[in-house]
């Protein structure tokens, strides 16, 4: 035989198989075959003692765990129902109010009119420049003059003077 002769013969099987393969995927498109969907066999719950047993062991806990009140340091129940508000109980003390700031007089400025320069503002960063009749944060500047400066507001009064560290 020649190379020739196995050339086409190889060819010729070739193409048998091509329309075979093509024949085949028509009848399958054509007529599907759908296989019913296996069902495994399950067990009733009743058919297993085990898991009767197991089910009223778990139950059975879940009741001995709720009644015992695990989350309580006397393991009993409170004898004030949630959210009951009772006579003579005691009342919530208000929120502490804020702490009163440190003012500090750093310098005053100016002649009439006069211009203070304070630190310890609430709510600025650094020295903060007020004029008399200002008001910061509830603060407000009352007096001010070459010796110093009255600032009230928050239930206090401030009484700040300028340290003389020469005299």
């Amino acid at each position: 035989m020649t190379s020739l002769t196995i050339t086409r013969a190889l060819q010729g099987a070739s193409l048998l198989l091509i329309a075979a393969a093509a024949l085949s995927a028509r009848e399958v498109l054509e007529h599907p075959v759908v296989a019913p969907p296996v069902i495994w066999p399950v067990r009733g719950a009743g058919a297993d003692p085990g898991a009767q047993s197991l089910v009223h062991s778990l139950d059975s806990a879940a009741k001995a765990m709720a009644s015992s009140d695990p989350f309580r340091l006397e393991r009993r129940p409170s004898t004030v129902p949630y959210g009951a508000e009772q006579e003579g109980a005691p009342v919530a003390p208000p929120p502490p109010k804020p702490p009163k700031p440190k003012l500090a007089l750093v310098g005053i400025v100016g002649g009439p009119p006069w211009v203070a320069l304070l630190d310890g503002v609430p709510g600025r960063n650094g020295s903060v420049l007020v004029h008399a009749g200002d008001t910061l944060v509830g603060l407000r500047v009352r007096t001010l003059g070459p010796k110093g400066v009255t600032i009230t507001g928050l239930d206090t009064t401030w009484k700040l003077t300028l340290e003389r560290p020469w005299q």
